[in-house]
C-alpha cells in the first residue's frame, strides 16, 4: 500500500541517488528521527507559523548539510536518510530563539553559516571517536559556547525572553506547545503540524511522542511545581517527546522504555539549571544515553543464559529458535508478517530493528529469521560467510547497491558485505547459508 508521502514524492529506483532537495526535506524530518520528505514539510511549516526568520535559518541550515557530508567524503544509505541535517537544524533553530536576529542582521547570518559549518566537521569527529549514538550532541557543546561568549562578542546578544504572565494551567495548550517546542516553535497551530508530520510518516512515532508531550508536562507541573506560563509554553515537555521517540526507534520499539525515558528526561531537566546550563535538549540526549547503557548492562550481566548455552550463532546478544522437527509452512508469508506484527513475538536485534527467527541449526549454521526495520533503522556492516537470501515482504529496504520494494528478492555470495536499512520502515524475510560476520557497529548520529 502506497504511503503518504509517495503521492507527492515517488519511490526512488534501484542504484538511483536521492535528489538533493529531497535530501534537504528528509534532514528537516530528522529533528524527531523520521525520513519522510513529506514530514519535512509540515516541520517547516510548524516553526514557519511562529517565526519565519527561524523557518528561513532552518531551510539554509537544511540545505548546507548535506553538501557539506559530501565534500567530507559522506556518501551512501546514511546520507540518504537526512541523519546529517539533524545537529545542523538544530543549532540554526536555536539562534532565532535564543539570540537577537534579523532579516537585514547580516552578522548573524554569518553566525548561522560558521555554525552549520562547524557543527558538520564535529559530527564527523564524535562519529570517529565515540562508540555510541552521538544524537544532538554537536548542537549542545556549540549552542553553550555560544551562550557563554554571547556577553563577550557584539554579534552575539541574547534575546530577553518574557513569558507571558498566567496564573492558570491549560493541559491540552501544554501539551500540544511541547509537541511544538520540539522545533522551538512553542504554539497550538505548530504543536498541531508537527504532530500531524509524525503521523504521515510513522503512527506509533507520532503516539509516542504525544505520550511524552504528556508525560513531560504532567510530570514537570504536578511534581516539579513549574510555573503555569512555562508548562502551557511546553518549555518542559519536549524533551519527553523527543526522549520518547528516540528510545523506542534506538531500542528496539519497546513502549515501555520509551515512556520511562520520557519520565526520566523531564525530571533530568532541573539538573542541568543547577549546573548553571540551558538545558535544551540535553535531558533528551542523556537520558537517551542512559536506556542505551542499560540495555547494554542488561545484555551482559542480567540477562539469564541460554539453555542452548553451546549455541554458537553469530547474532550475537539475540535469542534463537532451534532446527525444525516438522516442515514450518506459511500459506501466506505477506499476511503471516502482517500478522505478526500486531504480536510481542520479536527480539530485539539491532536499534530500532527486532528479529522473529524461524529456525536456527546453531554453530554459524544455516538460518532464517524474519527482521522488522522501523523508519530509519540500519543493520551495521557485516560480511557474508555463506549465501544469503533476503525477499521483502513489506516496505523498502535499502543497501549500498541499491533500494529494495516490497516483492523484491535478492542474494548476496560469500565474501560480499552490505549495511542494509529502511528509510520508511520494511519487513524482510532473511536466509542464511552460514551466519553472519558482523564487521562493526553503526554509530551514526
Amino acid at each position: 500500500m502506497k504511503q503518504p508521502v509517495d503521492y507527492l514524492f515517488p519511490p526512488i529506483g534501484p542504484g538511483k541517488a536521492v535528489p538533493y532537495y529531497r535530501l534537504v526535506l528528509r534532514g528537516c524530518a530528522q529533528l524527531c528521527f523520521q525520513s519522510n520528505e513529506l514530514t519535512g514539510l509540515f516541520f517547516l511549516a510548524a516553526v514557519l507559523v511562529v517565526s519565519p526568520i527561524g523557518a528561513a535559518y532552518f531551510l539554509v541550515a537544511a540545505i548546507l548539510a548535506p553538501g557539506g557530508r559530501m565534500l567530507l567524503g559522506q556518501r551512501g544509505p546514511v546520507l540518504a536518510t537526512g541523519l546529517p541535517g539533524l545537529n545542523p537544524c538544530l543549532i540554526a533553530l536555536s539562534l532565532p530563539t535564543f539570540f537577537r536576529t534579523g532579516w537585514t542582521n547580516l552578522g548573524m547570518w554569518a553566525v548561522l553559516i560558521v555554525c552549520v559549518a562547524v557543527t558538520i566537521v564535529m559530527v564527523r569527529l564524535l562519529l570517529a571517536i565515540l562508540p555510541f549514538p552521538i544524537l544532538a550532541l554537536p548542537f549542545l557543546i556549540i549552542f553553550w559556547v555560544l551562550y557563554a561568549l554571547a556577553p563577550h562578542l557584539d554579534a552575539l546578544q541574547r534575546s530577553a525572553f518574557h513569558a507571558p504572565v498566567v496564573t492558570t494551567f491549560h493541559p491540552v495548550t501544554a501539551v500540544l506547545s511541547s509537541l511544538g517546542e520540539a522545533v522551538f516553535s512553542p504554539s497550538i497551530a505548530s504543536g498541531l503540524l508537527f504532530l500531524a508530520g509524525l503521523l504521515l510518516s510513522n503512527w506509533r512515532h507520532a503516539a509516542i511522542a504525544l505520550a511524552g508531550a504528556a508525560i513531560g508536562t504532567a510530570v514537570s507541573y504536578y511534581y516539579h511545581q513549574v510555573s503555569p506560563e512555562n508548562a502551557n509554553l511546553g518549555l518542559y515537555g519536549f524533551n519527553g517527546v523527543l526522549t520518547g521517540v528516540a528510545v523506542y526507534v534506538l531500542c528496539g520499539s519497546k513502549l515501555r522504555l520509551a515512556i520511562l525515558g520520557a519520565l526520566v528526561a523531564t525530571i533530568m531537566m532541573p539538573m542541568f539549571a543547577a549546573l548553571g546550563l540551558k538545558a535544551v535538549s540535553a535531558p533528551f540526549v542523556f537520558t537517551t544515553w542512559l536506556v542505551l547503557a542499560l540495555g547494554w548492562v542488561e545484555d551482559r550481566w542480567f540477562t539469564p543464559p541460554e539453555p542452548t548455552s553451546d549455541n554458537d550463532h553469530q547474532h550475537e546478544g539475540d535469542g534463537h529458535v532451534l532446527s525444525p522437527t516438522d516442515p514450518i509452512v506459511f500459506s501466506s508469508l505477506t499476511e503471516q508478517a502482517k500478522a505478526l506484527r500486531t504480536t510481542g513475538d520479536w527480539q530485539a536485534f539491532r536499534p530500532g530493528v527486532t528479529a522473529h527467527w524461524l529456525y536456527d541449526e546453531g554453530n554459524g549454521g544455516p538460518s532464517a529469521v524474519l527482521l522488522r526495520y522501523e523508519a530509519g533503522a540500519r543493520v551495521p556492516e557485516h560480511e557474508h560467510v555463506g549465501y544469503e537470501h533476503m525477499f521483502v515482504l513489506e516496505g523498502e529496504e535499502y543497501d549500498e547497491n541499491g533500494s529494495y520494494p516490497a516483492g523484491s528478492f535478492v542474494v548476496n555470495p560469500p565474501g560480499t558485505r552490505h549495511s542494509p536499512g529502511s528509510m520508511k520502515g520494511c519487513v524482510a524475510l532473511l536466509i542464511y547459508e552460514k551466519a553472519v560476520r558482523f564487521l562493526g557497529e553503526d554509530r551514526e548520529d
